[in-house]
């Protein structure tokens, strides 16, 4: 079994921002330092836009006025440094930008994806064993752990004939 793991981040993400979202208990965690970004005038409109959403989903933002905003909190979901907390917002608004034309997403989905997408674990990071286990418990608990929530392969099961073949001089 072969596991992309940042895909399987993405849709652990995902679900846990959606069933936060329902159970209307986010869990946010506070940034040390808020912190202030400042944003063009389309960005800084699709943000306030966004802004009771991204609440409901756990972020801690607030409007600064002249197209900056305050960022206090992130999702207890989403693990970021504290100089990564701009880029997450900013990635979050592109993502979101992005899916405009799926018309067959909800507003909240469309959200949920863009965050859960732009804060999941980078290729190339190499886990712990005690990650992995914590990775693949979380996944199979899912409620669809094959797909990301945009519909990309996680999960890829390979026979031994198969690896064999693909080995043989």
């Amino acid at each position: 079994m072969v596991i992309d793991q940042c895909r399987a981040r993405e849709r652990i993400i995902f679900e846990k921002m959606v069933h936060s979202r329902k159970s209307q208990q986010p869990m946010t965690q506070q940034t040390l330092f808020p912190k202030t970004i400042g944003l063009n005038a389309g960005d800084y409109q699709v943000c306030l836009e966004m802004m009771e959403e991204l609440e409901q989903l756990g972020f801690d933002i607030r409007d600064f006025g002249n197209q900056s905003i305050v960022i206090h909190g992130l999702p207890a979901e989403i693990h970021v440094s504290e100089e990564q907390v701009t880029h997450i917002l900013e990635m979050i608004i592109e993502q979101y930008k992005s899916l405009q034309g799926e018309i067959d997403l909800g507003y909240s989905e469309k959200i949920a994806r863009s965050a859960a997408r732009t804060s999941a674990i980078g290729y190339g990071r190499q886990l712990t064993v005690l990650e992995i286990k914590e990775l693949t418990d979380q996944l199979f608990a899912c409620t669809n752990p094959n797909h990301t929530p945009s519909g990309k392969l996680i999960v890829k099961i390979i026979e031994l004939g198969e690896l064999d073949n693909h080995f043989k001089a």
